[in-house]
Order: structure tokens, then C-alpha cells, then sequence
């Protein structure tokens, strides 16, 4: 992305103008971060019903809604934080267009200046995370549909009310209908994809802000690295939390602490792998129980006594039944007998058993991801703060992040008003800790820093 142009020797020449491409680049990402979260919803929608039945699937959709709607909420807090970034940056570009036409010789210079871009300023209400849990869709009769493929058509009418009420022997009756395979892997593809959004988001802003920032110059790189990890929840007095760094990024930093998104990342990437392995669970519980049905049918079908391998007719079960009535009466009698004799129930519970386990064993692992989302959901910085720390480092960018700081305004002083702006002051040796202005003392001057105190909303 390109920057502002270095200088003769060598330094960058940020101007407002460059304030306002950081701030419109800025603006424009919030859109489709925002959009993101409203398309995740929207393909969690389309799969309903998806966990199933029973205890282990319900503990499992009643954790993953937790989560999800956390997730949802942190989300929602993050884009205002962006907006807040975008518009301090024009705030800042404007206030200094219009001191340097001010203060031309002229008396005549027009101030070009931009209209605060259009963001969003308040968390939005994306809605609640549709639940898993078994509703009205019944899936079993795509099994039986399945285990019916081979059995000769006459015999299917009669068979198939046998095993769908067979369904339901032994534990199977604790987990159907059972849970959709291809539903939970399409969720999982669905969270997995949040992903790839934050990190493209993460680095725009990374390299917006880099664009008006001289790396040589060593306070301008901290207070860069400072601005851009605050925009994810970092704070001077931050500490490792909830196995994350909640402190502010420095210049010698190895490795960037961007905790709310990194937080938003490793929850949508967590959730993804859990919903998968819960796809995998159910892979096993439908084959399984598909196997244990399947043999118990070929099991019966012999008792029946006709010889299916050449094929049957009408005439065949005209012959087998011995009358149409009362044949069919018996045939059906004598199918759901083979059924109940030949069911491997004991085998049935052992797959339940595990299938079970192995779902009950996905849920602590859903439950560990609310911890760093409350943290998180609290260290979202507020559309407020960002909009001063924007306007404290757009206006030290202005100035080159000189030593000598602008104790005053210099849209103030040509009226003889001397106000000490705190968005200059805010990045200067611990400025943040030192002094604190009301809004009235200050109006739009506040340090960012101040606007949050530990424990307190950021």
C-alpha cells in the first residue's frame, strides 16, 4: 500500500491527505467484517436439526450456543472499534486542514477538509446463534430409504414400518433421530471461513497505519504498534490474561498481541474443529447402527423362506403369503419377530455408549472458549476511546512524531486560546498516566488512555 512520500532525507511527509486515505481504507473494512458475521449466521440458518437427539448432543448445542452468541457479541463490539479508528483519523485531518488555512499569509486559503466517513458506532445486533439440537426434521427415514435399496419392492411396505419402529430398541431409542453428518461439516466449513476474514481485516489495518509511520523512527514505530494492538483490546496496563497479552505492542515486540482478534480467530478455528469432530461422531453412530440393522434384516429375510438371489414377482409372494390378505398379514407378523429376534441390541448400546463419549468429551473444550471471549467482550475498545487514540496518533503523525511536542492547538491559539491538546500529548513519555481532561475542559481532546481504567469498560 503505498505511503506518504519520504522527504530529502529520507523521512516521510504524512499530511492531512494521508490521514484521509488512512481514514476512508479504514472505514471500508468495516463493511464486510461487519458483513461477515451477518453471512455466518445466515449459513448457520440453512442447516437445522443438525446435533440430533439426545443428552450428549443437547449438553453439546447448549455449550456451542453460549459460545456462539459471545462470539457474536465480541464480533458486534469490534466493528465499532474500527469505526471509532476511521473516524479519528478524519477529525484529526480536518483540524489541522483548517489551522494551516488559518494560519496562511494570505488570510484567504480554504481549509480542504472531508466529512466524517459514515461507520457504524454502535454494536450491532446480530441475533442468536441457531441451536443444534433434533426440532422436526426427522432423519431416519433416509435410513430407512437406505437399508430398503435391496430389499425386493413387494416386501419393502411391509418391512419398512418394522425397522423404522426397530429404530428405537434398546439405547438407539436415546439418540434418534440421529445427528445430520453432513449438516455438522457444513457448519464446521461455515465457522472455519470466519477466519479467513480476520486476518485479512487484521492486515489492511496493519498496513494502513503503517503507511503514515516512519519505522527508523523508533517512538513513531512503538506508538504505531501501540495504536494498531489497542484496535484488538490492548491497554498500556494490559497483562497476560486468560492464556493472552492484553499489553500494548512495542517496537521490540517479537511477535504482534492482537488478543481480540487473536481471540475471535482461535474461537471460530476451535469451533470449526469441534463441530468437525462432532461430524465425525456421527459418521460412526450412523454407519454403525446402519451395519447392526442391515445384518439383522439379511438375518430375518431367510425366515421368510423365499430365494430372493434370482430375484422375486408377484407370483413368488402370491406363492410365499399363500393368499393376499392373509399372507401379507403373516409376512409382516413374521418380519417384525425375525426383526426383534436378530437385533444385536447389546452391540447397539456399545455404539451409543461410545458415540456418546465421544460427544460428551467435545463439550469442556466448547465450555474453556468463554473465558478469553468475556475478556475479550471487555476489552473491545469503545468507539470513543478509538476515536481519540486515532486522533492522538494521526496528530503526532502530522508532526512527524517530532520531540518538541504542540502543548496547545493550533486551531486555538490564533483566537488566544490556549488549551493543552492531550491527543499531541498522548503518545509523549507516558502522557497517558500523566494527565487527564474532562470533555468540557477538552472537548474532543481526551487521552485515549484515560478512557478506560482497569476494570473498567475500554
Amino acid at each position: 500500500m503505498a505511503g506518504p512520500p519520504p522527504s530529502g532525507n529520507g523521512t516521510i511527509d504524512v499530511k492531512p491527505s494521508d490521514l484521509f486515505r488512512v481514514s476512508t481504507g479504514i472505514a471500508t473494512q468495516q463493511g464486510p467484517y461487519n458483513q461477515a458475521a451477518r453471512d455466518l449466521l445466515t449459513d448457520l440458518g440453512t442447516y437445522p436439526d443438525a446435533g440430533g437427539y439426545g443428552t450428549a448432543p443437547q449438553a453439546f448445542a447448549t455449550a456451542y450456543v453460549k459460545v456462539g452468541n459471545r462470539f457474536l457479541e465480541v464480533w458486534a463490539k469490534s466493528v465499532v472499534s474500527l469505526g471509532g479508528a476511521a473516524v479519528g483519523f478524519t477529525s484529526t485531518a480536518n483540524n489541522y486542514a483548517r489551522a494551516e488555512a488559518a494560519a496562511h499569509p494570505s488570510g484567504k486559503r480554504q481549509a480542504v477538509t472531508q466529512p466524517l466517513p459514515a461507520v457504524i458506532d454502535k454494536a450491532p445486533d446480530y441475533g442468536r446463534v441457531p441451536n443444534l439440537k433434533w426440532g422436526d426434521d426427522d432423519g431416519g427415514d433416509d435410513i430407512v430409504r437406505s437399508l430398503m435399496e435391496w430389499v425386493p419392492g413387494p416386501v419393502q411396505d411391509i418391512l419398512r414400518p418394522v425397522v423404522k419402529h426397530a429404530f428405537r430398541m434398546g439405547r438407539v431409542a436415546d439418540v434418534y433421530p440421529y445427528p445430520q453428518q453432513h449438516y455438522l461439516n457444513a457448519l464446521s466449513q461455515s465457522w472455519m471461513s470466519m477466519t479467513v476474514g480476520l486476518s485479512m481485516t487484521e492486515s489492511s489495518l496493519t498496513g494502513l497505519v503503517g503507511s503514515i509511520t516512519q519505522q527508523s523512527n523508533s517512538e513513531w514505530h512503538d506508538a504505531m504498534r501501540h495504536f494498531c494492538s489497542s484496535l484488538w483490546g490492548t491497554t498500556a496496563w494490559g497483562r497476560s490474561t486468560a492464556g493472552y497479552q492484553w499489553k500494548h505492542d512495542s517496537a521490540s515486540s517479537q511477535t504482534a498481541s492482537h488478543p481480540v482478534m487473536t481471540v475471535l480467530f482461535d474461537t471460530a478455528q476451535t469451533v470449526s474443529d469441534l463441530l468437525y469432530e462432532f461430524a465425525e461422531a456421527a459418521v460412526y453412530l450412523n454407519h454403525e447402527v446402519y451395519e447392526v440393522y442391515k445384518q439383522a434384516i439379511r438375518d430375518t429375510l431367510p425366515s421368510i423362506d423365499v430365494n430372493f438371489k434370482d430375484g422375486v414377482d408377484a407370483k413368488d409372494v402370491a406363492g410365499i403369503f399363500k393368499g393376499v390378505a392373509k399372507g401379507i398379514m403373516k409376512g409382516a407378523s413374521q418380519l417384525g419377530q425375525g426383526i426383534v429376534l436378530n437385533m444385536d441390541t447389546g452391540k447397539l448400546n456399545s455404539i451409543v455408549d461410545a458415540y456418546d463419549s465421544r460427544v460428551n468429551a467435545l463439550v469442556p473444550k466448547l465450555n474453556a472458549l468463554m473465558g478469553p471471549l468475556d475478556e475479550a467482550h471487555m476489552s473491545a475498545p469503545a468507539y470513543n476511546a478509538e476515536v481519540a487514540r486515532a486522533e492522538a496518533f494521526g496528530a503526532r503523525s502530522l508532526n512527524e512524531f517530532r520531540p518538541q511536542p504542540r502543548w496547545t492547538d493550533p486551531e486555538d491559539t490564533p483566537n488566544g486560546v490556549y488549551r493543552i491538546d492531550l491527543a499531541s500529548h498522548e503518545y509523549l513519555l507516558g502522557g497517558h498516566h500523566r494527565l487527564v481532561a474532562g470533555p468540557a475542559a477538552c472537548p474532543g481532546r481526551r487521552s485515549a488512555e484515560s478512557l478506560r481504567k482497569p476494570g473498567t469498560e475500554r
